[in-house]
């Protein structure tokens, strides 16, 4: 697809997608390459450009060939490398929009901390309606003890 018959928000997506890619390691960035963009099968033609929107991926079984792998190790490594990637583009956006809510498990998201600070903390988690929002300059700390226990960042425009 052309580039100039991208949506202003499909822009913004790609420009953090391909920001993250840049920010991946070599070997992650190869093995997404392999899988997903280097396939010779095209899916979806855009009537209107004549450009194909997207690719069919290799199959796991069919990379693990390639990487002279088990199905079990390269879907390890795939996942990791689909984990690198996200944390890199949640990253790019937690820099451009400071408003965020805390999310685990895409459905719950951080209502409350208790006895913040104690060894009694405790954290009550429920809808997006009522997550509370945090902002950039929030602790650093604290960030990383919620990213340590399983929560994902998510800007506030995204939830």
């Amino acid at each position: 697809m052309a580039r100039h018959s991208l949506s202003a928000q499909e822009m913004e997506n790609a420009k953090i997608f391909f920001h993250g890619l840049k920010q991946l390691s070599e070997g992650d960035l190869k093995l997404l390459s392999d899988t997903y963009y280097k396939s010779d099968q095209f899916r979806n033609m855009d009537q209107r450009s004549g450009y194909y929107l997207s690719v069919k991926p290799y199959s796991d079984e069919m990379m693990t060939e390639k990487y002279h792998v088990s199905l079990t190790t390269f879907r390890r490594l795939r996942n990791k490398a689909q984990d690198n990637l996200k944390a890199a583009m949640q990253e790019i956006l937690t820099k451009i929009q400071t408003n965020f809510v805390y999310r685990i498990n895409r459905q719950l998201y951080l209502v409350d901390i208790v006895n913040r600070g104690t060894s009694k903390e405790q954290y009550t988690l429920g809808r997006e309606q009522e997550a509370k929002e945090f902002n950039g300059s929030d602790s650093e700390n604290e960030d990383r003890h919620l990213m340590s226990l399983g929560f994902e960042r998510v800007p506030m425009n995204e939830t």
